[in-house]
């Protein structure tokens, strides 16, 4: 993005298998990995931000597929770029129609985990301060 003023969201998204806890996780590492890339691509980190939605927001549904949940699930995990939206602010309140987020600011390239898990999306900007990091690991399937 060569316009400064430019912000981009980065959504991270996993199907239903696994922990509601592992799978806010998961949506918030794949949509870090896409942030990093553009990083190391050039785009500055104030420019972008991610939330994770876990599996609260599915692509399709298993009906869709006449009950194939596999197809189903593999659209489900994705990471989707929402451009001219930040993760701050009401702007961002008009992308998320889940429930309220939870706002974690991070440094750049780090992730941040906290002990306890919402229901709630897990938004994560490229702000300086950052939240103490968990030494639970994530446990269930990976998806």
């Amino acid at each position: 993005m060569k316009d400064p003023s430019m912000h981009m969201m980065i959504e991270g998204h996993t199907d239903p298998r696994g922990s509601e806890s592992y799978n806010f996780h998961l949506g918030e590492r794949r949509a870090n990995a896409v942030q990093s890339y553009f990083m190391e691509h050039g785009i500055p980190a104030d420019q972008i931000c991610t939330v994770s939605y876990g599996e609260l927001r599915p692509a399709v549904t298993p009906s869709q597929f006449g009950g194939d949940k596999l197809k189903a699930y593999a659209l489900d995990r994705r990471a989707v770029m929402v451009y001219g939206k930040t993760c701050e602010g009401s702007e961002n309140m008009e992308a998320i129609s889940a429930p309220a987020p939870v706002v974690k600011p991070m440094k750049k390239k780090s992730t941040v985990h906290t002990k306890k898990m919402n229901p709630t999306p897990v938004v994560v900007s490229s702000s300086a301060a950052t939240l103490p990091l968990s030494s639970e690991p994530a446990t269930g399937a990976m998806s």
